[in-house]
């Protein structure tokens, strides 16, 4: 049992972190990640740095991001998961988190609009 508590622990983290690149990918210009090239890491790096005070290389950006082969169970250290979703409008990733599980619970508890 405890491991599919962490199964689900970890499948809940990638779907997380694919939100999380997502709204990075909007508030980047909406570009997706694959077409990425070495001018919108360091943009990115860049505009997190000045609105979190937080400085990620562009290697680590690429890891995070997906463009850098990592381990199956890579995890970034917390603060930089806080920075990412400081970057998107939250306070910190546990926030995130709680926005995200509320979401997703909105858009399937909300019926049907063809109500005549």
């Amino acid at each position: 049992m405890h491991s599919d508590f962490g199964n689900k622990e970890s499948q809940f983290f990638y779907e997380l972190s694919e939100y999380c690149v997502s709204e990075i990918e909007k508030k980047m210009g909406g570009k997706p990640v694959s077409e990425w090239r070495s001018a919108d890491y360091s943009s990115l790096s860049s505009r997190l740095g000045k609105q979190t005070k937080v400085y990620l290389s562009e290697n680590t950006l690429r890891r995070i991001l997906g463009k850098l082969q990592t381990s199956k169970n890579y995890n970034p250290q917390q603060a930089t998961r806080d920075a990412l979703a400081q970057f998107i409008g939250h306070r910190n990733w546990n926030e995130l988190g709680i926005f995200y599980k509320l979401s997703k619970q909105r858009t399937e508890v909300i019926p049907s609009t063809n109500i005549r």
